[in-house]
This record gives C-alpha cells, sequence and structure tokens, in this order.
C-alpha cells in the first residue's frame, strides 16, 4: 500500500493482509496516513522465508531458460511502476514464451507477477495471449494465493483484451497447482471490492489473534494493546467464538472473566467454569504470583485418563523440520530412552530426500524394536506434529507403513499436550512445552531457542556447512525430548489425581505386541516376489505401480481412521467449529425400543454448521475404538437429531459428540484388483486391455477405423468398432444415453 498523491496504490499483498486481518490494514493505513507508529523489523525466520521464496522464483526463472524457453525480463529497480508496466506491454506484444516480473496496472491495482506464460490462445496481442504463474514455497495452495492470480489476471485482461482461462501456482515441492478462473473470478473481484468499501468508509477494528500474526509487522503492537486492555485474548486457548459469546454479555477483560458468575448463553457450562479459572490462574500469575495449576474434571478417555503407567522403556520423542528445504524436510528425529540404567540421546538425521525415508525407517525400525523388549513402554510426545508427521513420510516413502499402523492401533504414542489441556487448567499464558517448563524446569539457555531458529540454523548450515549450527540444534532437540520426559514425570509425581486407576490404551494382537508388523510386510514382499515376472516382461513401472495398487485401497482408509482417531482425543468443544462433526449431543429422552434388535434416541445439540446428514453412520465419542450409530433424522431448526443402535452394542450415553464416519467398504474393489492382478502375473491373456492402460500402449482396432479416441479438443468419437484383441468396445459419444450404451474395453 502507497500513497500516490492523493490516492492509494493498492497491490495484491495489501488484499492478502486484508483477508487476514482487517486490523492490520487498518495499521498500515495509519502508518502511511499519520506515521506515528513503528512496525516491527523483519526478524530471522521473516528474512529467511523472503530469501527462500526469492531462490525458489529465481531456480524456476533459470529451469525455463535451461528447457529452451524465450524469457524477457523486465527491470523493477530504479524505475517508476508506470515505467515497468510500459516495458511489459511491449514484451507481450513480441510474444516471447515468458515474461519475468512483468508489471500490471489498472486504477489503483497495481504489481509485479512473477511470470505471465504464452498460452496459444488469440487476443488483441496476435495469435496467443497470457496466462500468470505465480510462485509459492508452500506445498499446497493457500486460498489467499487465489486472490492474487485473479487481480493479476483481471489486470493481464485490460492489456489483451481476452481474459485468460487459468492460472497457475508453482509450489515449493515443484509441482503445479492450476486454477479455473471462471470458477473463482468473482469472489476474488467481491474481495477487492470489499477492501476499497473498507479504505472509503474506515470502519473501526480491533486486534484479533489470527494465523498472520506469526509474521506480521504489528504482532508487537498489538501484544502491547493486548496487556493494556487486559483483553480476553490473552487467556489461554480461548477461541473466537467464545471471546464474542463473552463479550455479547458484557465481559471484556481477563479480569471480568476471573469474577463472572453468571452464565453465559450458548455456552456450555464446562467450557464457562474453565475459561473462568483460566482467567484466575493467570491473573494470579500475571501479578507476580507463583505457577499453579488446577485439576479438571475426571472423564473417560479425557486428560489424565490417556496417560498411561511409567515403563522403564518409555520413549520420549521430538522432531525438527524445515518448511523451506524444496517440498519441506524432517531432517532429525530426536529420541530419549534408558538403556542399561543410563539415560540415552539418539538422533536420526536426514539431509536429503533419500535420507529423509531411511531415517524414518531407521527410526521406527528402533522404536519396534524397542517396544519389543519392553512391551509395556509408550512414546510420548507433545502436540500432534509427531504423528502427523510419521503418518505423511511412511506414505510418502513407502516404508514402515505396518509399524506406524500398528503402534498407533495399541496406542503405544502419549500425546502430552492431550493430557495437559483435558486434565488440568496452567496459570501460564499458553500451553506450549515452553510455556509449562515454568513447572518442572530452569530458563533454557543456548542460541537455539525456539523451533523457528532452529529452521534459522539449519538454513544456515546447508548454505555453511558449519558443524556447530548442527551441533545447537542436536542439543535443542535432546532438551526438547528431556523437557517431555520431565513433563510426564511431573504429571505423574505432582499433577495427577492420586488413587486413580491407570488407564488400558490399546489392544495388543493375539500374538503379542507389534506381531501384526511381520505379517503385513510379509504379505507385501510376497507380492513383490510373484511380480517379478511381471517386472521382466512388462517393466519396473508396471510391477510397482500394481504392488502400489495392491495397497491403494488400506493406504485410502488411512487418514479416515486418523481423522476419527484423533478427535476421539480432542476436548469436546473442540468439535464446535469442525463440520466433520456434531459436537455437545445432549438427550432429551429415553431410549425407544424401534425393532427387536435396534432402539432410537433423541438429542438436542447447539447451533452449528456441519456436512453430517441423514442417513450416514457417524462414529461416537467417547469411545475407546471407533464405533458407529445411524443417525435416522437431523431437524436444524430445533437442533434435534435421532440416532438408532443395536441394542448388542449397549445403550447410548447422556451426553456424546458426532465424528465422522467409517470409511466406505470397498473389499469387492480389493478383491477385483488382486483378481486383475494374479492374471497379469500368470500372463493368461485374459485382461490385455488393462495391460495396454498400463504401459500407456496406443488402442488397437479391427479394420480400417483406426482414430485416438476422443478428437484434438478431447471431445467423445462417435464411432464404434470392436478391438482386435478382445472384442471389446469402447464408448461413443456419451456414455449412458439411449443407443450409446457400450461395454467398456
Amino acid at each position: 500500500m502507497r500513497l500516490i498523491g492523493d490516492l492509494l496504490r493498492l497491490s495484491a499483498s495489501d488484499l492478502m493482509r486484508f483477508k487476514g486481518c482487517r486490523h492490520a490494514t487498518a495499521l498500515d493505513l495509519r502508518l502511511i496516513e499519520v506515521g506515528d507508529l513503528k512496525p516491527d523489523e523483519d526478524g530471522p525466520e521473516a528474512e529467511l522465508l523472503q530469501k527462500q521464496g526469492d531462490d525458489h522464483e529465481l531456480a524456476f526463472l533459470d529451469r525455463l531458460k535451461a528447457d529452451g524457453h524465450s524469457v524477457i525480463e523486465i527491470p523493477k529497480d530504479k524505475i517508476s511502476l508506470e515505467e515497468s508496466v510500459r516495458l511489459t506491454l511491449e514484451a507481450m506484444r513480441t510474444g516471447p514464451d515468458i515474461i519475468y516480473q512483468g508489471a500490471l496496472l489498472d486504477g489503483a491495482w497495481g504489481g509485479y507477477s512473477d511470470f505471465l506464460e504464452r498460452v496459444e490462445r488469440p487476443s488483441d496481442l496476435g495469435a496467443w495471449s497470457y496466462e500468470v504463474v505465480d510462485t509459492k514455497l508452500k506445498r499446497k495452495p493457500d486460498p489467499k494465493h487465489v486472490l492474487q492470480l485473479c487481480l493479476y489476471s483481471d489486470l493481464i485482461e485490460k492489456v489483451q483484451g481476452v481474459a485468460p482461462e487459468a492460472a497457475h501456482l508453482q509450489l515449493g515441492d515443484g509441482s503445479r497447482f492450476t486454477v479455473r478462473l471462471s470458477e473463482v473470478s468473482a469472489y476474488a473481484r467481491h474481495a477487492r471490492r470489499m477492501l476499497e468499501v473498507f479504505l472509503m468508509e474506515r470502519p473501526e477494528t480491533r486486534s484479533e489473534p489470527v494465523s498472520a500474526c506469526t509474521l506480521c509487522r504489528w504482532s508487537s503492537h498489538c501484544a502491547e494493546q493486548w496487556e493494556a486492555d487486559d483483553s480476553l485474548a490473552l487467556v489461554a486457548g480461548i477461541s473466537r467464538s467464545q471471546r464474542q459469546r463473552l463479550e455479547a454479555v458484557g465481559i471484556t477483560t481477563m479480569a471480568a472473566l476471573a469474577v463472572s458468575k453468571d452464565r453465559v448463553p450458548k455456552m456450555a457450562a464446562e467450557t464457562q467454569r474453565k475459561l473462568v479459572s483460566q482467567a484466575q490462574l493467570q491473573s494470579a500469575r500475571r501479578a507476580g504470583g507463583p505457577p499453579a495449576f488446577e485439576l479438571r474434571n475426571t472423564e473417560p478417555g479425557k486428560g489424565f485418563g490417556l496417560l498411561p503407567a511409567p515403563d522403564d522403556g518409555d520413549v520420549f520423542y521430538d522432531i525438527e523440520g524445515d518448511p523451506y528445504f524444496p517440498g519441506g524436510l524432517e531432517y532429525l528425529h530426536g529420541v530419549w530412552y534408558r538403556e542399561k540404567n543410563e539415560w540415552a540421546f539418539r538422533a536420526f538425521w536426514a539431509h536429503t530426500r533419500e535420507d529423509e525415508g531411511r531415517s524414518v525407517a531407521d527410526l521406527l525400525t528402533f522404536l519396534v524394536e524397542h517396544m519389543r523388549r519392553h512391551p509395556n513402554a509408550h512414546v510420548y510426545h507433545y502436540a500432534n506434529y509427531e504423528i502427523a508427521a510419521l503418518r505423511r513420510l511412511t506414505a510418502q516413502h513407502r516404508t514402515c507403513e505396518a509399524a506406524v499402523d500398528q503402534l498407533q492401533r495399541e496406542r503405544r504414542f502419549v500425546d502430552l499436550f492431550k493430557v495437559v489441556s483435558g486434565g488440568m487448567i496452567a496459570s501460564e499464558k499458553g500451553y506450549s512445552i515452553k510455556d509449562l517448563e515454568a513447572f518442572y524446569m530452569k530458563k533454557r539457555a543456548g542460541d537455539v531457542a525456539t523451533a523457528g531458529s532452529s529452521v534459522v540454523f539449519y538454513e544456515e548450515w546447508r548454505h555453511t556447512g558449519e558443524q556447530r549450527l548442527l551441533d545447537e540444534i542436536h542439543d535443542y532437540n535432546r532438551t526438547d525430548c528431556i523437557s517431555t520426559q520431565l513433563l510426564r514425570d511431573w504429571l505423574v509425581r505432582d499433577v495427577r489425581p492420586t488413587g486413580m486407576a491407570w488407564p488400558v490404551l490399546g489392544e495388543v494382537p493375539e500374538g503379542g505386541s507389534l506381531s501384526n508388523i511381520e505379517a503385513e510386510d510379509e504379505e507385501i514382499r510376497v507380492l513383490r516376489a510373484k511380480l517379478q515376472p511381471v517386472r521382466e516382461r512388462l517393466g519396473d513401472q508396471v510391477a510397482d505401480l500394481l504392488l502400489d495398487l495392491s495397497q491403494f485401497h488400506k493406504r485410502e482408509d488411512k487418514p479416515a481412521y486418523w481423522a476419527i482417531f484423533d478427535r476421539l482425543a480432542q476436548e469436546s468443544e473442540e468439535l464446535l467449529d469442525d463440520l466433520e462433526c456434531i459436537q455437545g449431543l445432549e438427550a432429551v429422552s429415553e431410549p425407544v425400543q424401534v425393532t427387536k434388535q435396534s432402539f432410537e434416541r433423541t438429542y438436542r445439540f447447539p447451533q452449528q454448521e456441519t456436512k453430517l446428514r441423514a442417513g450416514k453412520s457417524p462414529c461416537l465419542k467417547p469411545a475407546a475404538m471407533p464405533e458407529d450409530v445411524n443417525l435416522r433424522s437431523i431437524d436444524h431448526d430445533t437442533n434435534t437429531l435421532v440416532l438408532r443402535r443395536s441394542t448388542a452394542k449397549g445403550p447410548l450415553p447422556d451426553r456424546l459428540d458426532l465424528l465422522p464416519p467409517r470409511p466406505l467398504r470397498n473389499n469387492v474393489l480389493k478383491d477385483a484388483i488382486a483378481a486383475v492382478t494374479e492374471e497379469i502375473i500368470a500372463n493368461t491373456g485374459r485382461v490385455p486391455a488393462i495391460e495396454d492402460i498400463l504401459t500407456r500402449s496406443r488402442p488397437r482396432f479391427r479394420g480400417r477405423f483406426a482414430v485416438p479416441w476422443c478428437d484434438f479438443r478431447g471431445r467423445p468419437v462417435r464411432r464404434n468398432k470392436p478391438c482386435n484383441r478382445c472384442n471389446g468396445r469402447f464408448y461413443a459419444g456419451n456414455p449412458g444415453t439411449a443407443g450409446e450404451r457400450q461395454n467398456v474395453c
């Protein structure tokens, strides 16, 4: 955002910031017009992010040049935006393959695109036109990026006289994400109008904690304002919707919340009690008191119901990752454990993509062997990152998937964050492990003190190779692992309710702890050996694809089950804004027998949005393992629903939450893939069309007719000829219309 005379010049960055936080836009405007504020200087992580983004952009530019594309680069240093726009228009008229740093301007909106890419679609420029390509470090597109693509695409339309059909993101993992502009441009234009109206009307704003705060230049200003106002934003763990409900009844400060007694409408009583206690403890701590805590009400499967009995074989685990490595890299797995009655630390390093797969395999081999020697041991970590990373890494590298699955089935991983957040209320400003260290360890020393600084150190090591930097990261990770152990010991010794029974978390197979791993690995090993003739006849790619297909449905089912297990361990109130769930069900009637084998019960629930519909079979919470129930009907006007359950499964509780359903049954599909694979292995000749697809061979036809199935525009060819190998027929026209139904070859 810049002031040019009396007019504001707006960019895509201004729009993305506005959509992330209106207050940041208001502060930007105040800085330009009044100048009485000072934004934060960029920290090391922000500088690293900028550098990595520039490097990613230049690497893509070098690749385009190496591939032989004609490229025109538009200068922008020491010249005005208007001059860069003129040079960009000249370049577009000459028609190069790529225009780098093309400048665009129309009215208040302008900026520099990363790349303009030529497409063979006529426009006012000639027989060609241009589409936008922007480089982004992230591995997945962010919705805000679409706003940027749409802005530049609308500005291009003004120049070339025809709207681009698509725009593209070149992501950090090397993949390209394409946006069909006809599907999103109307929303993007509406967003720009909202910003323009905001700048004209200047409505009052206030700072709210949002995800963009981490790297925002106004984060220190907002933090100071929250402190001065004793803002509800300071209450640890409070959500935006909870703040809004409190403010609606006149509770606007932490102090006011600490002394409040009246019930807050549309807020669960337990949630309100927790927030009041949180405010009381934090207020006392801010006034100079010592660290303090209160226990929450004990509930099965929650808080200390997730903390198993300690064991000498327990392992404490932490990961360090680098999101700025191309495609991201989990470069260090650290474990802290007892070996021959002595504490030991072991580091599994990875500096390349190949190392990453090897290190996670080495880690899981260590954990499986260690757990077998210590059948009652568990792996402790803090928050969900470690488990999410292991799931992703094992699937991505096709290694040790059975080990991760079985460790999760036996509930070997213990997330201490869920134990803490569900079992106690602490006086600290947050619930990160570094916040909780005030209770059980001295303040940390060392240059690497946060996960963000460890990333900066690692990136510096990648460029310098200085061993000192890796040593600092090693010590930081080791301290994190030790902190996890000390936290667990403190919870067991000083916090856990006395006399409480130790929970049994998971199910151990009949063959013993982790015994299923070999069976699953052996299944894959046997199939790999059976595919050797296919490898020799059709090539490695086909054999590997068939092996992957054999595990496809099992692999696809895992995220659905993970989502259920993750929500089973979440706080009930956390599910209120989860569209996949219905939170806070309370029974309004006794069960009613409807058949000999089933009964129904009616529940009411708080106002909320949900994707669950009648006829679905959501899972229940609380439960130790996924248990489903039939959702017979749901009425969003009265906020009531009816559940049906088999009498053999037992009664339904008075209070519960509904979670996403289990994955759809796919045994028929899995059996079909197995049957086809066996035919290909045996080389029976019964599935030639499938072999042609796998080997990407051209279709073959009888007679003189030998054309592609579709014309050059992708339209189905309206002809039918039997295949000269299997007498099958392919679809013509629109499959399914009268007279057009044919067997697919």
